[in-house]
C-alpha cells in the first residue's frame, strides 16, 4: 500500500518537473550578432527548399542592418534590437527573425512570411581569389 503512495508522489514530481516555461530552451543562447554581410545559401518554406530568397542578404553593422529580406523583398535599411534570440526592426517593412544558430561565418534565421514558415541559412561570402 505504501508503494502506491510513493509511486503516485513520484509521478506527480515527474509531471511537475516536465512542465514547460515561456522560453525556448532548444535555442542556443546568442548574446550578440556578428557584424558583416551574410548571403542566403539555403532557404526552406514550410520545410521544403525554395529559391524565392536565393538572392537574399542581411548586412549587420552595430545596431543597423541593410537587407532585402523584407516584407516586400525590397532592399531596406533599419535599426534593430536583439534580445532572447529575437531580432526586431524599427522599419515597418522589415521582418522580425528568430536566430536559431550563429557561428562566426553563418547565421540561421526563422520567420513567418505571409503565413509560411521560412528557415533561412546565410553565410559570409568567401573572399574572391584571383589567379594570374
Amino acid at each position: 500500500m505504501e508503494y502506491k503512495y510513493l509511486l503516485c508522489a513520484l509521478c506527480i514530481f515527474i509531471f511537475l518537473g516536465c512542465g514547460s516555461d515561456s522560453t525556448n530552451k532548444s535555442l542556443p543562447k546568442i548574446t550578440k550578432l556578428e557584424d558583416g554581410r551574410y548571403e542566403v545559401f539555403e532557404a526552406k518554406r514550410n520545410g521544403k527548399e525554395t529559391g524565392t530568397l536565393a538572392k537574399g542578404f542581411y548586412e549587420i553593422k552595430g545596431d543597423s542592418v541593410f537587407t532585402n529580406l523584407s516584407k516586400s523583398l525590397d532592399s531596406i535599411a533599419s535599426t534593430f534590437q536583439f534580445k532572447n534570440n529575437l531580432i526586431t526592426h524599427d522599419n515597418p517593412n522589415s521582418l522580425d527573425f528568430i536566430v536559431s544558430k550563429m557561428t562566426r561565418d553563418t547565421l540561421e534565421l526563422n520567420a513567418e512570411i505571409k503565413g509560411f514558415h521560412f528557415q533561412i541559412s546565410l553565410g559570409k561570402p568567401k573572399p574572391k581569389v584571383y589567379e594570374e
